[in-house]
């Protein structure tokens, strides 16, 4: 569809694309790793993928969940569809802190409290280093089937 921003993408917007699935690093100050799990099929729900498709968005939503996890030593990874404003399947998964400067609110509540520029920077630098390794990992996941 001309008209969604995320069909729009460009093939070089991605870290990662596979069969049925793509992968933006949207990771920011705000939220140092941040990365939306996008349909490269345009369809407005889930239950609008095949079975199969679907499984393999489970295997790589729990990979790319499992390596924030181990590469960020984040105390949690949000999870997030809602497609309200971009009908498109695509799943936001944002790395979470106890100390950052939403936490324990959801991503989009107001600011809590300020988190150092050091701490951003080390959490941006883990993430740019978690994005250069998530094409491997997925890649992995996406041949299993």
């Amino acid at each position: 569809m001309s008209e969604c921003p995320l069909c729009a993408l460009p093939p070089e917007a991605y870290v990662w694309r596979g069969r049925h699935f793509a992968l933006l690093n949207v990771s920011d100050d705000v939220f140092p790793c941040y990365f939306r799990l996008i349909a490269r099929e345009h369809v407005r729900e889930v239950t609008d993928l095949s079975r199969e498709v679907r499984a393999q968005m489970w295997k790589l939503l729990e990979a790319l969940e499992e390596a924030m996890r181990a590469e960020m030593r984040c105390d949690k990874v949000n999870w997030a569809q809602f497609g309200n404003m971009v009908p498109h399947v695509h799943w936001h998964l944002t790395a979470r802190w106890a100390d950052d400067d939403r936490f324990p609110a959801c991503p989009w509540e107001p600011v809590r409290r300020e988190v150092p520029e050091a701490l951003i920077r080390e959490r941006r630098e883990a993430s740019a280093r978690l994005a250069r390794k998530l094409p491997e990992i997925l890649s992995a996941v996406d041949q299993s089937n």
